[in-house]
């Protein structure tokens, strides 16, 4: 079965949340603080304690245990329960930003234009990712792609001024837009008008290129 649980100030959970750290009932018959859950006393609890799952400013929820019987909480047994709220809380996190990955990469994947995503740091800044519209435009499988530096695609055509300047603009990691002459994987040629950005972390350490087709 399901139970709603309030989160008011003048419950346990409620004030688990107000007050951002454990909360122990030792007594839930003597209790003062908050008046005693229906639930609970549905249930005949006597002692219980919570803690908050995840941080103070972005709680997920709160994590309680309780006994039917009365019984004092050690601080051990406080921070095994915070132990699991914070396991908890990170698999919350992950499963929220695996949520959002896999709605940026579906959403990449469905633009027209096409993506490509280099990573900066291993040597000659290799591809590691291509949308659909990469493969579609160029002929060449994601598996092909990825590994390669985006060069190949101008094959033995290399003696183009553009291709100096998208070299001194990966180099003074700054962005560039350029047309270049790149080749399909049958040898057909087509021109690409590329858009590449540099993409730093929060630390401003240069991580990947982004080019545009």
């Amino acid at each position: 079965e399901t139970a709603t649980v309030d989160v008011k100030y003048n419950t346990q959970a409620g004030d688990t949340l107000l007050q951002s750290e454990p909360v122990i009932v030792e007594n839930l018959r003597t209790e003062t603080r908050f008046d005693g859950s229906s639930l609970l006393l549905e249930h005949q609890i006597m002692s219980g304690m919570s803690v908050v799952i995840g941080s103070r400013e972005k709680p997920f929820g709160v994590l309680a245990v309780h006994s039917i019987k009365q019984r004092q909480f050690s601080t051990d047994d406080i921070n095994f329960l915070q132990a699991i709220a914070n396991i908890l809380a990170m698999a919350v996190e992950r499963h929220r930003s695996e949520e959002h990955l896999y709605l940026l990469e579906r959403a990449i994947n469905s633009a027209n234009n096409g993506i490509i995503i280099t990573d900066a740091n291993q040597p000659d800044n290799p591809i590691i990712y291509a949308n659909s519209a990469v493969e579609e435009n160029t002929g060449y499988s994601a598996s092909e792609i990825i590994g390669q530096n985006c060069r190949f695609l101008q094959g033995k055509d290399r003696n183009q001024p553009e291709i100096n300047i998208i070299r001194d603009a990966i180099a003074a990691q700054k962005e560039c837009n350029v047309t270049v002459r790149n080749y399909r994987k049958n040898g057909s040629l087509f021109l690409n008008e590329l858009f590449i950005s540099p993409v730093f972390n929060t630390k401003g350490k240069l991580t990947n290129f982004i080019g545009i087709q």
